[in-house]
């Protein structure tokens, strides 16, 4: 099987995501809110507030933590390149809904990303990646399987 050619994309922060996360945000802040006055305050009713404060922390932890760079094919090999270049272990295609992609990438030095793809218009370079991505989801580059086991 022929890999395909390099491929290139740069990896940003999606502004609907803000946008989405804060809706959210806000239902989990209204739907707890009613929980807890909806009744006397007892143990469950801290319990969800607890719960509802550390969910929108960490959501609001994540919005600023957004991983930013470049996701790069070589034609053999995947790279993800923020401020230092790593060599990636093992992408792997989450979610593909053609204009948007969720991808699980691990790196040598056992840093794990979630990133977040997404292009305004179906452009060559944007379907170059694409199939990269699952062309190489499906079949391992000779250097990497010649490592492999037996």
């Amino acid at each position: 099987m022929h890999l395909p050619p390099a491929a290139s994309w740069n990896v940003g922060r999606a502004p609907w995501q803000r946008g989405v996360q804060a809706s959210l945000g806000l239902l989990g802040a209204v739907a707890g809110l009613y929980f807890c006055f909806s009744q006397r305050w007892g143990v469950s009713s801290w319990l969800v507030l607890g719960a509802l404060c550390a969910s929108a922390a960490s959501a609001a932890m994540s919005l600023f933590n957004r991983p930013a760079g470049q996701l790069r094919w070589d034609g053999e090999r995947w790279h993800w390149s923020d401020a230092d270049d790593y060599a990636v272990t093992r992408l792997a295609c989450v979610l593909d809904l053609q204009r948007f992609l969720l991808l699980r990438i691990d790196c040598e030095q056992g840093r794990g990303l979630w990133l977040w793809l997404q292009s305004p218009s179906m452009d060559a370079r944007w379907l170059a990646l694409r199939r990269a991505v699952v062309a190489s989801g499906q079949a391992m580059p000779r250097s990497q399987s010649a490592s492999l086991p037996e």
